[in-house]
């Protein structure tokens, strides 16, 4: 299957296949694979470790552009990422962006006290993220992050 890939400067990817679907754009959230591309079974729990995709795969008119957007809020209700890439689309079409969460900064108290572990705590917890298409709210979803 022939597939283009595009690095965003919001050090998102986005990744462009031609698929054989027809019918309303379906959204699914899941895992990646060893080579940081999404897997293909939807999810609804993550490790704090993994890297949460979100996959859209729709039909449109060919060489017509579009713009997918996700606003992820995690279990504190606050808004955590907004993900936002333009795609052409090639007919159906697959596109992905992630959420991948980072430990925050350890200084030397942190470390000191062991605490350093404590900081991904805050991503623990059911998250919420809503999905645009074009301007226009199209799903949510929810997940689970465990540590």
């Amino acid at each position: 299957m022939k597939q283009k890939l595009l690095t965003i400067i919001a050090a998102c990817l986005i990744g462009v296949t031609p698929l054989a679907q027809a019918g309303q754009p379906e959204i699914q959230l899941t895992k990646g694979t060893e080579n940081d591309q999404p897997g293909n079974t939807t999810q609804s729990k993550f490790l704090c470790t993994d890297t949460v995709f979100a996959v859209l795969n729709g039909n449109w008119p060919s060489n017509t552009e579009h713009k997918f957007e996700a606003y992820w809020t995690d279990p504190q209700g606050k808004q955590q990422k907004h993900s936002r890439q333009k795609f052409t689309s090639y007919g159906s079409t697959r596109v992905w962006i992630w959420l991948r969460l980072h430990r925050g900064d350890d200084n030397a108290m942190t470390r000191l006290f062991g605490l350093s572990e404590d900081s991904m705590q805050e991503f623990v917890g059911e998250w919420k993220v809503d999905f645009y298409l074009d301007g226009k709210k199209v799903s949510r979803s929810h997940f689970t992050v465990v540590c």
